[in-house]
């Protein structure tokens, strides 16, 4: 099976290793990783509703 064609779930699992990986072994990958979590990763909401505006 050619990479393209993996289970989501099995692309994720290679994709978290190699990142846990490079974090663990590479400065430059280290350094350049966002300091905060990104919105949709925290759970955040990406964009207001129209019954929260205006603040």
């Amino acid at each position: 099976m050619s990479r393209s064609h993996l289970p989501a779930d099995e692309l994720d699992a290679r994709t978290d290793r190699r990142s846990t990986h490079l974090y663990a072994t590479d400065a430059q990958f280290r350094d350049a990783a966002p300091r905060t979590p990104s919105p949709r990763r925290s759970g955040a909401p990406t964009c207001r509703s129209p019954t929260s505006w205006p603040p």
